[in-house]
Order: structure tokens, then C-alpha cells, then sequence
């Protein structure tokens, strides 16, 4: 089933819809256990995987259950909210953090942006971050989860636009519907079809792609 996104690229070859096959994470201590927490700063809040909780027999607080929007709209529910102490790698200072449990989630931790923000980490402390480059056949990720706190203003082919920035995810992408009201050519060719995998593990589809934007 077709996703109502097109890609943006230049060329025709799969990783140029991408900005970038890397992963963004840093290194520390959950709990106890070493782990790469990925760094996303479109994530709401810290998320854990259902995997991870229940291995460490972590119990979701009473009454924090909800439901937590991917990034093709559709939603997944989240049996709660689990405080779990994280530490940096090399730092002595440890932070009691609110994860929400996520059914399939593609990492067993998520450092979101609220936290990102409070510990520095995508600004004076920018030297926990690690990259790391992906394997070629890795399916490309839209790490997406929940709202849409953050936006950019910048022109999109000589037009003002908004944007979402995500460091957890692998592609750039424009709405369907908004490439269509601005006249923009899309391509729906089978071939230029993407499958992303999403937050929760699940797979969806671009519609097309859209070229040579500025």
C-alpha cells in the first residue's frame, strides 16, 4: 500500500533519496547495561523497546499507557512509561529517564529531543555523538514517532516551506499532497517506489519521487 510521501532526489539510484545512510548514536550505560542509544531529535520523549523491558523485567508506571504516531500517520500503541537511570560513556553524572515502551522498535533505546536538549548533546556536548555508516542492503528508516514540535522555514525550490528535522531517519521526503498543490512533477514509477521501515518495525511505501529540487 502506497504512503502518501515522495522522495526528494537528483539521480535515479535508491540512496540518493537519501540524506545519508548513517547512523547518529552515543554510547553509555541503561540501566547497567552498555548500549547505543540512537540520537533522535524528532522523537518526543525516550523510547525503549518492548524487547529490551522485558528482558530487564521492567514494569510500565500505572496509567501511562497511550499511543504514539509513526511517521506515515498511522498510530501504535505504547503499554507505558518506564524510568530507567542512562549514563554517557566516560561521565560520571547518571539521569533518571522516562522511556515509553515501543512495541517492534527498531532500537532498544531512543534518546528523544526533550532529553537531547536538557543534556546538550546536539550542541556543547556534540562529541557523545557517534557516527556510524550502514550496510548498502540495511533497509532505509523513517525513524519518526510521535508530534511535530520542531520545524525549519527555508524556501523548497524558491517557495517558503516548513520542515521536520530527524536525525533518526534515513530519507528526505515531501508530502504528496503538497508536492501536487505546487504543480510539482511526481514520479510513480514502480521502480522509484521506496520501502522505509518505520519506529515500530513495521514497512510502508513512498508513492514516487519528485526531481531536482533546490
Amino acid at each position: 500500500m502506497q504512503q502518501p510521501w515522495t522522495a526528494k532526489t537528483v539521480r535515479g539510484n535508491q540512496r540518493s533519496f537519501s540524506s545519508g545512510s548513517n547512523d547518529y548514536t552515543a554510547q553509555g550505560l541503561l540501566n547497567g547495561v552498555p548500549i547505543a542509544g540512537l540520537v533522535d531529535n524528532r522523537a518526543e520523549r525516550c523510547n525503549v523497546s518492548l524487547r529490551f523491558a522485558e528482558s530487564h523485567r521492567l514494569s510500565p508506571q500505572d496509567g501511562t499507557q497511550h499511543t504514539v504516531q509513526l511517521g506515515n500517520g498511522k498510530t501504535v500503541s505504547s503499554p507505558g512509561i518506564v524510568s530507567i537511570p542512562w549514563r554517557f560513556s566516560g561521565e560520571s553524572e547518571s539521569y533518571l529517564v522516562d522511556c515509553a515502551i515501543i512495541p517492534g522498535c527498531v532500537r532498544d533505546l531512543v534518546l528523544g529531543a526533550d532529553f537531547l536538549r536538557l543534556t546538550q548533546t546536539l550542541t556543547k556536548f556534540r562529541s557523545r555523538i557517534a557516527t556510524a555508516a550502514q550496510g548498502a542492503l540495511r533497509r532505509l528508516r523513517l525513524n519518526l514517532l510521535a508530534g511535530e514540535k520542531q520545524r525549519l522555514w527555508g524556501f523548497l525550490d524558491g517557495v517558503l516551506a516548513s520542515a521536520l528535522p530527524d536525525t533518526g531517519s534515513d530519507v528526505m521526503l515531501v508530502s504528496e499532497e503538497y508536492a501536487r498543490s505546487r504543480g510539482l512533477r511526481v514520479d510513480c514509477n514502480p521502480q522509484h517506489c521506496l520501502e522505509l521501515e518505520l519506529g515500530d518495525g513495521t514497512v510502508a511505501y513512498t508513492s514516487g519521487v519528485v526531481r531536482n529540487l533546490a
